[in-house]
């Protein structure tokens, strides 16, 4: 799964390369930015997934099972969405061509099989090994739960036919009654709540709380402080995704956010950078202390072994 990230992340590279050779557009259903987000989440999924796989008891069958689906879903769902950029058309809500339909639908079925998977690991947190820390253990499993949240959002876009939430008679129209044949998605320009931010915060829990334990685990603090450190960038990451759940289900663009909403915003996202800044302190104090007391050593040894 690791050399599945990768490979993912050298398509994002190539891609990021060819938008800026290109001067392409960086929104937009054919621009090279897609191919570059989808690249991007997908590869970290791959690799997020492997390091947690580490921490269930599966066996090694169900270990393989997980990590070949995430894996091939990944490679897959990517090399299907660059095609469609390549081609110059749009990947989602497209209808035009019965190609165009199936690499859509397809795609679909393997988010809902993807995201049923993260509610069985989710399920599953309970028995992890003996060995996971508390606060490995709290990071799997609201990372797990972030995740899925930010999946649910994923299929409330997929129903809306468009990442922009106009409110709840767009989304009971059933854009779909007369899909083929066209392409359905929202105009460009369509006004109301972002969903397409709040689906890409949610998609990346499993990357931003483990992330945090993760690094805590090779700080000098001990286990408590790391569990209460590794919940606080949990509930903070949950309070972001909620503070623009508000406004974007009222269907509020970016742009019209009160300033009252956006100092709520500002000041969880300034406090998640502060715990995070304050993890990478304890990483970095570890290392210098250590290189410290080596160099003391060596300096104590040297002195002895020249003592007249």
């Amino acid at each position: 799964m690791y050399s599945s990230g990768t490979v993912l992340f050298g398509v994002m590279l190539l891609h990021g390369v060819l938008l800026v050779a290109s001067g392409g557009p960086l929104n937009g259903p054919v621009s090279f930015r897609k191919a570059m987000t989808f690249a991007e989440s997908l590869g970290l999924a791959c690799w997020s997934v492997a390091w947690l796989l580490g921490y269930y008891r599966f066996g090694g069958v169900g270990n393989w099972l997980v990590a070949a689906w995430v894996s091939f879903f990944a490679l897959v769902e990517t090399a299907m969405f660059t095609v469609q950029v390549w081609r110059g058309v749009p990947s989602h809500y497209n209808f035009n061509t019965l190609f165009d339909g199936i690499i859509y639908i397809g795609s679909g079925v393997g988010a809902v099989i993807y995201t049923a998977l993260i509610a069985v690991l989710l399920l599953r947190s309970g028995r992890l090994r003996e060995t996971a820390a508390p606060s490995i253990r709290l990071a799997i499993r609201t990372g797990l739960l972030m995740t899925l949240i930010g999946s649910a959002v994923g299929v409330v876009m997929s129903a809306n036919a468009g990442g922009v939430w106009e409110g709840v008679a767009r989304f009971a129209s059933n854009p779909y009654g007369e899909a083929m044949g066209g392409y359905i998605g929202q105009a460009e320009g369509t006004r109301g709540g972002n969903l397409v931010l709040l689906h890409a915060l949610g998609i990346h829990g499993l990357q931003l709380i483990p992330l945090a334990a993760w690094l805590l685990s090779y700080s000098r603090w001990p286990e408590a402080q790391r569990y209460t450190l590794t919940a606080l960038v949990a509930g903070l990451n949950f309070a972001l995704m909620a503070a623009f759940a508000v406004p974007v289900f009222q269907a509020v663009p970016l742009s019209d956010f009160s300033p009252t909403m956006l100092g709520i915003i500002g000041a969880i996202g300034s406090a998640l950078l502060a715990s995070y800044a304050v993890i990478g302190y304890s990483v970095l104090y570890r290392e210098a202390k250590s290189m410290t007391v080596t160099r003391e050593a060596g300096y104590t040894s040297h002195a002895l072994h020249n003592r007249p």
